[in-house]
């Protein structure tokens, strides 16, 4: 996954225009994460060492305000430190919430987050 650092006015336009974008009525948007908001979760030195990669499917709760209230793992890479830190960085993150008639609503969304060495 690669995360790369946008200029602030980047960052605001892109929250901006997220919020312009409501679902029409009768019409359901899915929560999404917004990966701007959030810092990029630590790999753990353990597995730098050991050479784990993977990719890890977590699912959150995301809260009608776009905060994530609860978190599980899906699909494990097979190394239970490098989802336990994908889902604890994950957790900061903020997110589109899901709309269902034009509203906010909370829901459960899932996201994938790959650990790879380069």
């Amino acid at each position: 996954m690669m995360w790369k650092a946008a200029p602030a006015g980047l960052i605001l336009a892109f929250a901006c225009a997220g919020c312009a974008q409501l679902a029409p009525h009768g019409e359901t948007r899915k929560a999404v994460l917004v990966f701007e908001s959030c810092k990029k979760p630590t790999y753990p030195r353990a597995d730098i060492r050991e050479g784990h990669q993977g990719t890890v499917t977590l699912a959150f709760l995301v809260s009608a305000e776009g905060v994530a209230t609860e978190a599980k793992v899906l699909r494990s890479t097979g190394y239970r430190s490098l989802d336990m830190a994908a889902q604890s960085g994950l957790m900061t993150c903020r997110f589109k919430p899901a709309l269902v008639d034009g509203q906010p609503v909370a829901q459960w969304t899932n996201v994938q987050y790959v650990w790879k060495l380069e």
